[in-house]
């Protein structure tokens, strides 16, 4: 291990203890000589805002523990001179403990993080640093095919009893436990029979309703419907925007699919829906599956683009939170109607 991975390694070993202690100076000075760079700002009021949420939710942290991959395009020599500079690629896995009445609660999140340090003085410093978050669906790109997962065969990977698509002849009893069960399994990885996208919160939902049971409704337009079609014959995966984009799915669900949305959160159930408008403009950003309740019954939800396991749905913690944000509950129903 060179100098500049013990760097990195210090730097997340400090904000990995910083979580609990809430003392934030360790933190920068594991990565500057003491001055207050432009990034610093974001990571002191992702520190508060999670907080902030755990105290609104009258819980408190207990433990931490983070987890880093390193993915450096290009790692220098053991002996840097000034002026070096590595960009590098970090997945970090934090798991959380924190008191929820008179038990325990875990949360898990995974967070990639792009940062470039740069060698003076003797040592390493954290010159730019940059995380993911669910603010990506609303910037230009988003909804992009990521970097992992493209579609493959799906009869190689558990969907062999599943035909492409359904025509609903039938009532089919949406399957609550197997949705739970795929939302738990995949909430930090990415099937490889469905694309992977750069915005995949929509995408990773509607393969946890499909592993529900919930039945594909086909048409001739990627504007109608709900539906995914699998690459084969050298056919590329398509899908329709219902599929992958949260508003759409919103309305396809109250619309079409027998949903229906609901004042108070904790009329949720297992395997229903929570969607995000972060704006208040009336658009939905963000979408999440109710995985479980806290002891006060408020749901805790999985997710994707930022994959979270058992976060509280208020999602006060994130970036992209504003005082504006506006929620949208939604009950699935137990069974879904034929097609007519």
């Amino acid at each position: 291990m060179n100098e500049w991975t013990d760097a990195v390694r210090r730097y997340f070993d400090e904000r990995n203890q910083a979580w609990v202690s809430q003392r934030l100076d360790p933190v920068l000075e594991a990565a500057t000589a003491g001055e207050h760079p432009a990034w610093w700002a974001d990571v002191r009021a992702g520190f508060e805002r999670m907080h902030y949420a755990v105290r609104r939710r009258g819980s408190r942290l207990l433990r931490a523990h983070t987890r880093i991959r390193l993915h450096p395009p290009q790692v220098p020599a053991d002996r840097a001179n000034p002026g070096d500079a590595v960009t590098v690629r970090i997945d970090e896995r934090i798991t959380w403990v924190y008191q929820d009445g008179p038990g325990f609660g875990v949360e898990s999140r995974s967070v990639e993080h792009r940062q470039r340090w740069v060698h003076r003085g003797g040592r390493w410093y954290l010159d730019q640093a940059w995380e993911a978050d669910e603010r990506m669906g609303m910037h230009p790109g988003a909804g992009r095919v990521g970097s992992a997962g493209t579609g493959s065969d799906p009869s190689l990977t558990g969907f062999r009893d599943w035909p492409e698509f359904h025509t609903v002849r039938t009532f089919t009893r949406f399957d609550r436990v197997r949705a739970l069960r795929y939302a738990d399994l995949w909430w930090n990885g990415y099937h490889p029979a469905f694309v992977h996208l750069e915005d995949d919160c929509t995408n990773f939902v509607s393969q946890c309703l499909f592993a529900g049971r919930m039945p594909m409704r086909t048409s001739g337009t990627r504007a109608a419907g709900w539906w995914y079609r699998f690459p084969s014959g050298g056919r590329p995966a398509q899908w329709s925007f219902s599929w992958t984009t949260s508003h759409a799915l919103y309305l396809y669900l109250v619309n079409q699919a027998g949903a229906r949305e609901v004042a108070d959160p904790r009329e949720l159930h297992i395997g229903d829906l929570v969607f995000y408008d972060w704006s208040g403009n009336g658009k939905f950003h963000h979408s999440t599956i109710v995985t479980d309740f806290n002891h006060q019954g408020d749901p805790l939800v999985n997710a994707h683009t930022t994959p979270s396991f058992r976060r509280h749905y208020r999602y006060l913690d994130s970036r992209a939170w504003t005082p504006r944000t506006r929620y949208a509950f939604v009950r699935l129903p137990d069974e879904f109607c034929p097609e007519m």
